[in-house]
């Protein structure tokens, strides 16, 4: 026990000394690192101590096994003046800019010329040409028959002292040399065993840094550092200092070191030489310097080698990283005169040379594609397609997936580049033709070959439509210049909608009508067509009402964050939705406020693409619906790169300007191209209309197109009107054919643009429509009727009459009755108030008071509200029919036949002393039931009054007040007595007797006297 004790007090007092050593190194260290040294990154002079105190390989050898931790990294940050931003354009840099009309920057000085830490490794494997060197701490571990580790540390006489080995020099030599002679020591001291040796930890150098670097001095680094270490810890290179002339000085040597060759990653021993202790590291000014512009990867300004005055301008391309992409390009430099202009020179190929302070220009010799063809449409297979000599339309649109989903085969369109004019023409083809090998082409090189899509189709055709409206408007206010443009205001409708729009300005006959005709297609180019319209307009709110009740769900899941929101909504001036702020137009109280904001990105976008910019505080604005916003990802899966403002080749066009872009052709020359190719389908085929078509397609093809013909079609022959066009005469003849419907005819006759074909059904007599009969019949219900069919036939299919009908007062109603009877309404109203308007303009006693005026206009405003009734008076006893056929009516689609039971009252209406219905009684005339119902009364117009029959006819009678001839009126009548609007008016009546027999007195009067004379 007291050996042992003995022992850990030796080692104890070993501690103790090595303690001492250690905090004496520390200072000598914290002493040497004063002024520009500095320490590692995060560390101050008691921490670095700490952790030399903490390393056990500065107590000497060790060998109890007990692995210590290896060693961090040392970063060292650089000697800076606390501004790391980047520095201002130097002035080379503004004078070759300004000769280069484009920006550019010197080479390096983005990575070179801004100081920033250092990180370097202070474990792991060293290179086998490391200089060791006094500080450096050597670790050998031992695996055999002998398993131990050893640390050691390069003393200041340049040895390395390891247990039971004899001190080995390292001081100068290398990593790799030293190695070699460990590994010779432990075999010879040991058996079986073989050494590890690596360096634990690398030492600290001083090197000193000068020249054109922003913070000049000395300079602390690891002994792994290079020379751009210790620049960068200076802040930097200048830009006024070379990066190619950089000379290192050690003892009595000097090295060059090109930095170009580190950006560059060039081959380069004195660019990546490690430092020594006591170099001095000097950064000249700024060397001849060159710029090249343009089409490099690189573009920059340059600096020539250490003795050079030019390099070839294959060099400096090189530096440059070359040419974006490999091509035909044209070479020119910007030389310097003697007398100091500048003078632009083309250089014939990559050796010429670029002298001091020139730049080099590189810029495309030839930018054009050959040899391909396009591909254009939402199809699967849209894109470039190579074109050699003989390739065809077919070997393009045959392949499986080149046409759309919905493909529109009778016709497409050819954008092909003229050689001469370098202009695209248009040219239609039938791919239907070309499917089938009846029709097909040669391709050139840069051909558009568009495809379209049914509904792309009718886009198109909805764009012409309203096109050819505009300018038959256009053409009609040219001929009539006063005349109103438009439709009237129950059938116009805005522009784009289906209508010309009411407030179109007229034509003016000065203006050229190519420009009507642009002005009309540049504002049809950019919208859609109606059901398009619809459609997203749909999706806008699906995607609405889905985003809302995302929203919804965040909110209730985050009670607080809503609550927060609300609460800083309120609280914020410039929330719209507070109330108070200014701008809330819309009365809002507040507290409104979304809280996931990017729930609502996509959405939002799509709508406010799809609807247009929202008015700013304008509630009455609308906004319209320009343009499809959101196009689904090309069927290809590829994304074509398109331009600012243009369209992708492989995206379905979303208005009529899309296929101008894709076509690359005037908006104006399409649309009338389109109208040159355009037939017009009529008749009994399912989907009557207009359609494309182009140089070869038949009827057959067409009539499929139109969705077959109807059951019913007439196979006897199809009318056809077709015109031929003489261009060279300048005639055109046009006729009209029948051509027999039958599959070879359909199949054989190619349609001609502008040909206009009618289908005819087959007459029948059937389908007219239905009459409904009502009442006293055996079989009530609605008919259908055919052609020809008569009031005694819809009876007879009716079972007939029963027992209690009274075919005399049967009631008809008819539809053009009806119609005839409300325009004899609105024709009396018109006639009543053109008498008002008379009445009001006389003079004197005639004039029409305001009262009377008035009632009058409201009787006026009720004639042209009563709903027509349409009754017809008829004969409806079949008897009668069978007897006297002309009384027989035929019947029209929508008869409606009413047959009563038969009445047993006459009724008395109108002004009489008690209106009312009567017992009908044989034998009474009028006057008996005139006098059951009370007499006449005080305001009744006897002379007017009239009986309507039960038939529905109406018979006046003839009366006076010396006279009154009796009538026998059947079952059903109805007596009216109308009132007198104009009674006797017994002053007016007195006033006008009195005149005028003032006026005769005069006249008598006058007569004497004159007889007198």
């Amino acid at each position: 026990m007291p050996r042992m004790r003995h022992g850990w007090s030796g080692v104890l007092a070993s501690g103790r000394i090595a303690a001492f050593c250690l905090s004496f190194l520390a200072g000598l260290m914290l002493v040497a690192t004063a002024g520009h040294a500095q320490l590692p990154a995060g560390l101050d002079a008691a921490q670095l101590l700490q952790q030399l105190q903490q390393q056990p390989g500065n107590a000497g050898a060790t060998g109890s096994g007990v692995q210590p931790s290896a060693p961090a990294d040392v970063t060292v940050q650089p000697a800076s003046r606390n501004n790391l931003a980047m520095p201002p354009p130097s002035p080379l840099e503004q004078i070759m800019s300004a000769r280069a009309s484009a920006k550019l920057q010197q080479f390096g000085y983005d990575a070179l010329g801004q100081g920033r830490s250092v990180t370097i490794p202070q474990a792991g494997a060293v290179q086998d040409d490391y200089i060791l060197g006094p500080g450096d701490e050597i670790v050998v571990s031992l695996r055999g028959q002998e398993n131990s580790e050893s640390r050691a540390t390069v003393s200041r006489d340049g040895q390395v002292v390891l247990p039971r080995l004899n001190p080995i020099s390292a001081a100068g030599r290398s990593f790799g040399s030293f190695r070699s002679d460990v590994e010779a020591a432990v075999r010879r001291a040991y058996v079986a065993t073989n050494a590890s040796v690596s360096v634990a930890r690398v030492r600290q150098i001083s090197v000193l840094v000068s020249g054109e670097v922003d913070i000049p001095g000395a300079r602390v680094v690891p002994g792994l550092a290079s020379v751009v270490d210790a620049l960068v810890l200076s802040g930097g290179v200048r830009k006024t200092g070379s990066l190619r002339n950089v000379r290192i000085e050690r003892g009595d040597k000097s090295y060059v070191v090109d930095l170009y060759a580190v950006l560059s990653n060039a081959t380069s021993a004195a660019a990546h030489m490690q430092l020594a202790d006591g170099d001095r590291i000097l950064v000249p000014t700024l060397g001849k310097v060159v710029a090249v512009s343009g089409m490099v990867r690189q573009p920059g300004i340059y600096e020539l080698p250490s003795g050079a005055s030019s390099m070839k301008a294959q060099d400096l391309l090189a530096l440059a990283g070359g040419l974006e992409v490999r091509g035909r390009y044209r070479l020119s430099v910007l030389r310097v005169a003697a007398n100091g202009n500048s003078q632009m020179a083309s250089l014939a190929d990559e050796n010429g040379t670029i002298g001091d302070s020139e730049i080099l220009f590189a810029q495309l010799g030839a930018d054009q594609i050959v040899g391909q063809a396009t591909l254009s449409g939402g199809t699967s297979l849209a894109g470039k397609y190579p074109i050699t000599e003989g390739s065809k339309l077919s070997d393009v649109i045959k392949a499986p997936g080149a046409l759309p989903a919905a493909p529109y085969t009778l016709f497409g369109i050819i954008a092909r580049k003229d050689p001469r004019t370098l202009l695209r023409n248009l040219l239609a083809f039938t791919p239907v033709a070309v499917l089938n090998g009846t029709e097909d082409q040669v391709l050139q090189s840069d051909d558009i070959i568009r495809v379209l899509s049914v509904g792309e189709v009718r886009l198109l055709t909805n764009t012409v439509r309203l096109y050819n409206q505009r300018q038959e408007a256009e053409q009609a206010a040219i001929r009539n210049p006063l005349a109103e443009t438009g439709t009237d205001q129950g059938g116009a409708t805005a522009a784009g909608q289906g209508q010309v729009a009411p407030n179109q300005p007229v034509a003016d006959s000065t203006i050229n009508l190519a420009d009507t005709q642009r002005r009309d297609i540049a504002e049809l180019a950019e919208q859609i067509d109606p059901v398009t319209r619809q459609g997203l307009t749909a999706q806008v709110q699906a995607e609405q009402e889905q985003m809302a009740e995302q929203q919804l769900a965040f909110q209730q899941a985050n009670p607080q964050l809503q609550l927060l929101a609300s609460q800083n909504g309120q609280n914020n001036p410039n929330n719209p939705n507070n109330p108070n702020n200014p701008n809330n137009q819309n009365g809002n109280p507040g507290g409104s406020v979304t809280v996931s904001a990017s729930l609502a990105g996509a959405s939002t976008n799509v709508a406010t693409n799809l609807q247009g910019p929202a008015p700013a505080n304008n509630n009455n604005s609308t906004a319209a619906i320009p343009r499809i916003p959101v196009q689904p990802p090309a069927p290809n899966f590829q994304v074509v790169d398109a331009n600012s403002g243009q369209v992708a080749t492989n995206r379905e066009i979303r208005n009529f300007g899309d296929l101008a872009q894709q076509l690359s052709v005037d908006q104006l020359v399409l649309v009338n191209f389109l109208s040159d190719h355009q037939v017009v389908l009529n008749g009994a085929v399912s989907g009557p209309g207009t359609y494309f078509v182009g140089p070869n397609v038949a009827l057959l093809d067409l009539v499929q197109a139109a969705g077959g013909t109807a059951n019913w079609a007439d196979e006897s022959g199809v009318e056809l009107i077709s015109t031929a066009v003489d261009s060279q005469t300048g005639r055109s003849a046009t006729s009209r054919t029948q051509l027999p419907l039958h599959q070879g005819m359909l199949a054989d006759y190619v349609v001609h643009p502008r040909d206009q074909l009618r289908f005819n059904e087959v007459f029948t007599d059937s389908g007219l429509g239905t009459a409904t009969v009502q009442g006293e019949v055996r079989f009530t219900g609605t008919y259908q009727i055919i052609r020809g069919e008569h009031l005694s036939d819809l009876l007879a299919r009716a079972g007939g009459l029963t027992n209690t009908a009274y075919p005399y007062g049967t009631v008809f109603l008819r539809k053009s009755a009806a119609a005839n009877e409300r325009a004899g309404y609105l024709r009396a109203a018109q006639e009543i108030e053109e008498e008002l308007v008379v009445a009001m303009t006389r003079i004197g006693n005639d004039k029409i008071d305001s009262a009377s005026f008035a009632s009058l206009q409201g009787f006026v405003s009720e004639l042209r509200n009563t709903k027509a009734v349409g009754r017809v008076a008829i004969a409806a006893d079949p008897s009668v029919l069978a007897t006297r056929p002309e009384l027989d009516p035929l019947l029209e689609p929508g008869d409606v036949v009413y047959i009563p039971q038969r009445p047993s009252t006459v009724s008395v209406l109108g002004q009489v002393m008690q209106p009312g219905s009567l017992p009908y009684r044989s034998g009474n005339t009028l006057r008996d039931y005139i006098d059951m119902a009370g007499g006449y009364g005080s305001s009744s117009d006897a002379s007017s009054t009239f009986v309507v029959m039960p038939d529905g006819s109406a018979r006046k009678v003839e009366q006076s007040w010396f006279d009154f001839s009796p009538t026998d009126l059947p079952p059903g009548s109805t007596i009216v007595v109308p009132r007198d609007v104009t009674p006797l008016d017994t002053r007016q009546l007195i006033l006008d007797i009195t005149g005028i027999f003032s006026q005769l007195a005069v006249s008598a009067a006058s007569l004497a006297v004159l007889s007198k004379q």
